[in-house]
């Protein structure tokens, strides 16, 4: 017989049971907390706003890219991958990108869900899916670095964004950056003489939401 200690709920006609095991060899010990208010459980609330896992990727992949349209394919290395662990997260990216261009440059960066599939932008106010890297005006979800100069200029530009997806808890979902520039070139993870090196970071954190 499995042994089983079963609470009667004071109205509403349910139980709590707390079970042993059907079979074990070893001794098993449940120790409650000393709380002054006597308070051993409470409900779900309490973990709003708690990180519940952290994924990491680090790409030194070079590439570069001409493209006047926003694309996945330079930064692809980049993408990373998170499966939610609970309902309803929020899930926070934040990534450092390593650049460099050739000429007068804007280059501008757009955080997305699925990014080489359909993407689903965020990050900011408004969305992009109407905005080009030409377009430089204020609240669009995009970033811009620029240079002026006819020479080579290397930065690092990093942002963060949160986003509300919708999924099933075990779906996997998949986050990475689009990128464009309105100019010459642009250089991810390397210098346009391919002797600088560098590398770029994305973080996915799951937020209880």
């Amino acid at each position: 017989m499995t042994a089983k200690i079963k609470l009667n709920a004071a109205s509403g006609g349910g139980s709590f049971s707390l079970q042993a095991p059907s079979s074990s060899s070893n001794n098993r010990v449940i120790t409650l907390p000393d709380i002054a208010d006597g308070t051993l459980l409470t409900n779900q609330s309490t973990g709003l706003g708690k990180v519940l896992q952290v994924r990491h990727k680090l790409d030194e992949n070079q590439s570069s890219t001409t493209s006047t349209s926003y694309t996945n394919t330079p930064t692809s290395g980049l993408n990373h991958t998170i499966t939610p662990i609970a309902a309803s997260s929020k899930i926070v990216m934040v990534v450092h990108l390593q650049l460099e261009m050739s000429g007068a440059n804007v280059v501008s960066m757009i955080f997305a869900r699925d990014p080489a599939g359909t993407p689903a932008f965020f990050a900011n106010r408004q969305q992009a899916s109407n905005q080009t890297p030409a377009n430089t005006s204020n609240g669009c979800s995009k970033f811009g670095l620029s240079q002026g100069y006819g020479s080579v200029n290397g930065q690092i530009m990093s942002h963060s964004g949160e986003d509300s997806p919708s999924y099933s808890v075990g779906d996997t979902l998949t986050y990475g950056i689009l990128i464009g520039i309105n100019g010459n070139e642009a250089f991810y993870n390397r210098g346009i003489d391919g002797t600088f090196r560098g590398s770029s970071s994305i973080y996915l954190m799951e937020v209880a939401a």
